[in-house]
């Protein structure tokens, strides 16, 4: 730290300054007011006094003028102003108090000298400090704005292919902060219908904002090349699993809607139940997301099996992220699915109006702790027109063709049998809605071939967490542990021209009651026991199990023409 002593007495000059040698850095000394500005004028920045201290009464420019000065040349510095007065009038001091910050009485008493200086020179340090910051955090907040601007502007681009005013669709997205860490997006289908987007990703703020720029990329691109929603889904997984951060999560469903505006294929992970109510609000069913979130399984470990809905006129489709069954009242207590049930019970008018009230009702102005999103679907929707696509994008082989695949023991334990199966279904159907529909129907029949033909597994429900953890715990281990001549079996016939494809599949486990599963009265929703076994038949014209559950037959009729 920096002193300047002025006084027109050099031996008390050089007193103070000996005094002062060991509290300050430098000291630079004047013998008058006039003497000191010179100096100011002229002194190098880096010895630019931080504490003066100056006699009142000096030739040519007294004290308090040359103080004045001082403030009216530097008014931005915090310059402390030391008097030292041998006057003992009141007036002088509150004088020196006026024009300075404070005075040591002559003769200079160092002790009571030196303890001033110091604390002068403490506030000083802190005054530095304070700015330092002040500073820093000005460049931080114009740093931020324009971070802020910049996103702004890469969100407002990619929601620009959002296609509004779609009838039958209504979306709501409210953020909890600046940015928005949900998503809702409608995009045209190339081959007549829709795509539609709803996701949550991990946390709200801009770092959740972010994280859903990967998925909405992808969706965009995928959507133009006219992709099934399980291809979408396994892209857009890919995509954050390999260019997001560990642990970054995007729960969300993507919903495919037929050129005939009531058939539905939906992939769906991590959200709440979505609800089909019917047009005087009656809930008809709930459909729980059949899968992880986005980003929450690696490339051979993702699940692209889909759900196929079929809609009739007056029918509603309500899809919300957990900001809605998340917000809490003022005890504490969630609105929960419960209360979202509650809530869309019948209403017959819009959902998401109903809900919006809700929330507000229940919750208030602090209860919502997250962004809040909603897509309510009325059906038929009235889909934009098919576009006209070169000849080149027919996708289906023209080809007949057969295919015989054998799982053994070791495949069963190790390979992908979803993933591998794709990939040869894709050469027949492409990148056609057939693909996601044929794919699920074999993982359902799959995964009950292996589960209760060859593992012996017992059915749970999914509503038993603990008795959940406990089957897919047990089902691993059994896995692991299997050995000896197993095998599933799959043929497929593809048959382009009759616009089918028949799918054989047998094990040469113990079987499984098929009967008990395909009776109506015996058949659980929520039951891991025959899963899918009602989905396969609604997606099939014909599902025929033979050989005590051992094999089953399945028709598929190929949607070449839509």
């Amino acid at each position: 730290m920096n002193v300047l002593v002025v006084d027109d007495e050099p031996a008390l000059v050089h007193y103070i300054a000996a005094a002062l040698k060991s509290e300050t850095d430098n000291i630079s000394m004047a013998m008058n007011g006039q003497e000191a500005l010179s100096l100011l004028e002229n002194i190098d920045p880096g010895m630019f006094p931080d504490l003066i201290i100056s006699d009142v009464n000096m030739p040519k420019l007294n004290g308090f003028d040359m103080a004045q000065e001082i403030r009216n040349r530097y008014p931005q510095k915090l310059l402390p102003i030391v008097f030292l007065t041998g006057v003992s009038d009141p007036d002088i001091f509150a004088n020196c108090l006026k024009a300075g910050d404070d005075f040591v009485s002559k003769p200079v008493d160092t002790a009571v000298l030196i303890a001033k200086v110091r604390t002068h020179l403490r506030h000083v340090r802190l005054f530095r400090e304070v700015s330092h910051q002040r500073d820093q955090l000005k460049q931080f907040q114009e740093t931020t704005v324009y971070e802020h601007a910049m996103a702004s502007q890469i969100f407002e681009r990619l929601m620009s292919f959002n296609v509004d005013g779609v009838p039958g669709v209504e979306t709501f997205s409210g953020a909890f902060s600046l940015f928005n860490g949900d998503v809702t997006m409608v995009l045209r289908r190339p081959f007549g219908g829709l795509y539609i987007m709803i996701a949550d990703a991990t946390g709200h703020g801009l770092p959740a904002a972010i994280s859903t720029i990967p998925a909405v990329k992808t969706f965009i691109a995928t959507a133009k090349r006219g992709l099934p929603v399980g291809d979408m889904a396994i892209e857009i997984n890919e995509h954050i699993c390999t260019f997001m951060p560990v642990g970054t999560l995007l729960a969300g469903a993507l919903v495919e809607v037929m050129p005939d505006g009531l058939t539905v294929n939906v992939w769906s992970g991590g959200l709440p139940d979505a609800y089909c109510l019917d047009k005087h609000g009656q809930v008809l069913a709930a459909y729980q997301g059949r899968h992880m979130a986005l980003g929450a399984q690696a490339k051979g470990q993702f699940d692209a099996t889909i759900t196929r809905l079929a809609l009739q006129p007056g029918q509603r489709l309500f899809f919300a992220t957990d900001g809605v069954t998340e917000a809490r009242n003022s005890a504490g207590k969630q609105l929960g699915e419960v209360g979202l049930i509650r809530t869309l019970s019948g209403c017959q008018g819009s959902l998401i109006a109903q809900t919006k009230r809700t929330l507000t009702a229940f919750a208030g102005d602090n209860g919502v702790t997250d962004d809040v999103s909603m897509l309510e679907l009325t059906f038929p929707l009235i889909a934009p027109p098919r576009e006209l696509l070169p000849e080149k994008s027919a996708t289906y082989s023209v080809v007949p063709s057969t295919t015989h695949i054998v799982f053994d023991t070791a495949l069963l334990k190790e390979a992908d049998i979803v993933r591998d199966l794709r990939g040869r279904v894709k050469g027949m159907v492409g990148e056609s809605t057939d693909l996601d529909l044929i794919c699920t129907v074999a993982s359902e029949l799959i995964t009950n071939a292996l589960d209760y033909g060859i593992l012996g597994m017992q059915s749970v429900s999914k509503d038993d967490v603990d008795g959940l953890l406990h089957y897919f715990s047990e089902r691993q281990a059994k896995l692991n542990a299997l050995s000896g001549d197993y095998a599933i079996k799959l043929d497929l016939v593809y048959q382009p021209v009759e616009g089918f494809l028949n799918m054989r599949l047998s094990h040469t486990g113990d079987g499984f009651d098929y009967q008990w599963h395909l009776h109506d009265k015996n058949h659980d929703a929520d039951s891991l026991s025959g899963r899918g076994i009602t989905l396969v038949q609604s997606i099939c014209e014909e599902v025929i199990y033979s050989d005590e559950g051992r094999q089953v037959d399945v028709v598929f009729k190929l949607q070449m023409n839509e």
